[in-house]
């Protein structure tokens, strides 16, 4: 799909249609003109992009909103002709950089799939991520902008801080035979 500089594909099932639907701006809905979820889907994320005025944090935004609920499996490509944007959930994606600068006779190239095509070295993109595709100073580059994994390991620090907080306020609690409900453990 295609609706200015903004082109779209969809590999998934959408199961949420009447919540993506109730979540599109109406500017957007009347442009869809098919049945598919995938144009819908493609609505959703523009209507996105709009509210923020700029692509990539349009794109970060629907993605959120997506993982928010359960709609079913939507991986995609967006592209706004300057980047990709390859966000995966429900469906594989892998990603191919093929033509390193040793072998200065080819153009680099970033291939995505839903399957591995060759025999070459593919990465398949995690489940719950956005990648964006860019040039960088003349080579392919490919970086996460939503991934969950990532999230979970900047958060598990904190995590293990707050369990240990709390279990040293309950053996303190514990050793002065605290049950007045007045201790570090019940301030």
């Amino acid at each position: 799909f295609r609706r200015g500089r903004l082109v779209f594909a969809h590999n998934g099932t959408v199961t949420g249609l009447a919540a993506l639907t109730d979540a599109t701006s109406s500017a957007r809905a009347a442009e869809v003109v098919g049945d598919t979820d995938s144009e819908r889907l493609f609505a959703f994320i523009a209507t996105h992009i709009d509210r923020v005025g700029e692509v990539e944090r349009g794109v970060v935004a629907a993605v959120r909103a997506l993982h928010a609920g359960d709609l079913g499996s939507l991986s995609f490509l967006l592209s706004c002709g300057d980047r990709i944007y390859a966000h995966r959930l429900g469906r594989s994606l892998h990603l191919l950089v093929r033509h390193d600068p040793i072998e200065p006779r080819r153009t680099p190239t970033v291939v995505v799939a839903s399957e591995q095509l060759t025999d070459e070295d593919w990465r398949e993109l995690p489940e719950r991520t956005l990648h964006v595709l860019e040039d960088h100073a003349g080579e392919p580059r490919a970086r996460a902008l939503v991934d969950v994994v990532g999230y979970l390991l900047l958060l598990l620090p904190f995590l293990v801080w707050v369990a240990t907080v709390l279990d040293d306020r309950a053996i303190q609690a514990f050793r002065s035979g605290e049950r007045s409900g007045q201790s570090a453990w019940n301030p």
